[in-house]
């Protein structure tokens, strides 16, 4: 388990991480569960910039944006892996979802992971989705990544904590491209132990590690590369911005956990009218 105290909170600052910096930190947060040693930076990018450009989840809104379009994007995550995909691919299919969510449960968040285990281990033999998202640390990189490839739109996850390093770099590292919110949302909404100025400090290991990388080498994360990913290429982003648009599908398969909630911030609230989406090229 990672360690959630800090003995000294760094300065609230927005200078960017050094690489020695970034990568002693990732060190420890890699460590913290035997999955993070599936979580490979160059291979992640190069698995990004190879998909289509509208399952990217930023691709997806700029196309909203410019088109006029509203997205349908429900929040949803079980505990299994075979449970999580194919409610993703009914979300997809059924529900007509532009933007797939992936939650994260409550262990993950609070950074339990031998107890999201035993639950995994559990809805198995029981054949009941015990936690409240799908636990993506304990999967891994290569079981997520089955998820990815499973369905057509983008997946953005859906983290809910103030502790988001590992299960940011497991959802990266497998091909989702979006991750909601940052260190002031959640850090309201999910803790009453953590300051601001840690939060922070935080989550920068987790923007560090998403977000710039517009080149598949290494080099790519330079201070000579460009602050922010365009977006608009089938490039690498995890999206700060909230963007979301959101509703919640009322129908999912039997013996799935979901219900109703429309994300915070979001601009509008609701589905298109009848005939209206104009679904975009190469989705």
């Amino acid at each position: 388990m990672l360690n959630t105290t800090r003995q000294a909170t760094p300065p609230v600052t927005t200078k960017r991480w050094s690489d020695s910096l970034f990568e002693a930190e990732r060190t420890k947060v890699l460590a913290a569960w035997r999955t993070g040693a599936e979580a490979d930076i160059d291979e992640a990018v190069s698995f990004h910039k190879s998909r289509a450009a509208m399952t990217n989840v930023s691709n997806k809104r700029l196309w909203a944006k410019d088109t006029g379009n509203v997205l349908v994007q429900p929040l949803a995550g079980v505990t299994t892996l075979a449970g999580h995909i194919e409610l993703m691919q009914y979300l997809q299919d059924r529900g007509g979802a532009d933007i797939l969510p992936t939650q994260i449960d409550s262990q993950t968040r609070t950074l339990n992971f031998a107890k999201a285990e035993e639950a995994i281990a559990a809805s198995v033999r029981d054949g009941v989705e015990h936690l409240n998202g799908f636990p993506i640390v304990n999967h891994g990189v290569r079981a997520a990544r089955k998820v990815v490839e499973a369905v057509n739109v983008p997946i953005e996850m859906r983290i809910g904590t103030v502790h988001p390093q590992l299960p940011a770099e497991i959802a990266f590292a497998a091909g989702m491209s979006s991750m909601t919110a940052g260190p002031i949302y959640y850090t309201v909404h999910y803790s009453r132990d953590v300051s601001f100025a840690a939060s922070i400090a935080i989550w920068s290991e987790a923007f560090t590690c998403s977000c710039p990388t517009n080149s598949s080498r290494r080099e790519g994360r330079s201070a000579a590369s460009a602050p922010v990913s365009s977006g608009r290429t089938s490039g690498v982003v995890i999206s700060r911005r909230l963007i979301k648009r959101s509703i919640w599908l009322p129908t999912v398969p039997a013996g799935h956990q979901a219900g109703p909630r429309a994300s915070r911030g979001s601009e509008c609230t609701g589905l298109p009218l009848p005939g209206s989406r104009r679904q975009p090229a190469g989705d």
